[in-house]
């Protein structure tokens, strides 16, 4: 088994990331469980060095760093490594650098995966959880929090149904098998990615993730869901403040590319299957498109291309969905951006990080 966390810029989580994993029940499991950290931006090599040498590995884990000299497009990064050091046939996590493991979260999914022999397996999450002061304090709900027993759910077959089935984006619910389906649905989806040249490939990639399942499926492989919570969705109060994602990128513009993909016949023969995909994330891309004018990484050049692309319409962008773009305008605003989370600082809400890792190791 491995453990893959994918490390860039942001190491002040880290710590209670990797905790978090060695916490787990991993009784049962008769594979090795190896903690491997993926580091793409070199300059942090020391820091995230010290932070394993601080580490209790016990008996169980082992844990490996690879450093990259030269920052890579992320995906390729983390895949590269997970091709490189797992297994073939061995189970592998993918677990984000600030979000945080439940306690059954490798058991429970380790099992499943091995029973319905998938070669990947998609769970569902917890979300709402943000790091403050240097990732020493967060505010986090922890009474929606349930308990093993309580979240052991049966697998069902993915069928496309986006619906049915919890939401693929989101890299820490993501288990696989290092198997020939899994390498040949990742070249797959990596190369929907880089048809869409017009886009920075950190983004056209960036939805990988998101395409797998369906990408694995088409390649012949087995894809499974179930809606057990395995992980808590984290992220930073002062990143949030600059950016909505780790990577710069944007909400209303990864689901553009998304339609793109599921829309363009380049890409795709059978789009039927993709139709309810398609539609979906075309409305994501109208209602927000406003939240790209913002967004520094996007130039206008981009953004125009891509419209050109998937052939939406100028009228289409000043429909309906008026009144999201008005709200995401306001969400922009600074004072605005960050009085929600403001108010739990000035409500004495922040808890120490410390002590939440070792209370959610006692569910």
């Amino acid at each position: 088994m491995v453990v893959l966390i994918p490390s860039y810029r942001r190491t002040n989580t880290l710590p209670h990331v990797v905790q978090s994993v060695l916490n787990a029940d991993v009784s049962n499991i008769e594979d090795r469980i190896l903690i491997l950290i993926v580091n793409n931006y070199y300059p942090n090599q020391m820091i995230v060095d010290n932070i394993v040498g601080e580490l209790n590995l016990g008996s169980r884990f082992t844990c490996k760093v690879i450093h990259r000299k030269e920052t890579m497009i992320a995906l390729e990064s983390w895949f590269e490594a997970l091709f490189s050091i797992a297994y073939e046939d061995e189970v592998v996590f993918l677990l984000g650098d600030d979000d945080i493991l439940l306690p059954w979260g490798l058991k429970n999914r380790y099992h499943q995966i091995k029973n319905t022999q998938s070669d990947m397996l998609i769970s569902d999450f917890y979300k709402n959880l943000v790091f403050f002061q240097s990732s020493s304090k967060y505010y986090f709900d922890s009474s929606v929090l349930g308990r093993s027993s309580d979240n052991v759910k049966t697998p069902i077959e993915w069928d496309y149904q986006i619906d049915k089935h919890p939401e693929s984006s989101f890299i820490s619910n993501h288990c696989y098998r290092n198997t020939t389906s899994l390498r040949r649905g990742y070249k797959a989806a990596m190369g929907w990615g880089y048809k869409q040249s017009y886009a920075p490939q950190e983004f056209s990639t960036g939805n990988c993730p998101l395409y797998m399942p369906y990408a694995i499926k088409l390649a012949g492989g087995r894809v499974f869901s179930m809606r057990q919570k395995n992980v808590i969705r984290g992220r930073n109060f002062e990143e949030t403040l600059y950016q909505e994602y780790a990577d710069g990128g944007n909400t209303s513009f990864y689901a553009l590319l998304i339609y793109d993909t599921f829309f363009n016949t380049l890409s795709h023969q059978g789009l039927a299957e993709f139709k309810e995909i398609s539609k979906r994330y075309k409305n994501v891309f109208i209602c927000h498109v406003i939240s790209i004018a913002f967004n520094a990484n996007i130039s206008f050049e981009v953004f125009f291309k891509a419209i050109r692309e998937t052939g939406i319409s100028l009228r289409a962008l000043f429909s309906k969905y008026i009144f999201c773009n008005i709200f995401d305008i306001l969400r922009e605003i600074p004072f605005f951006k960050s009085y929600g989370l403001k108010r739990y600082v000035r409500q004495g809400r922040l808890k120490s990080t410390s002590g939440f890792i070792k209370f959610i190791s006692k569910l």
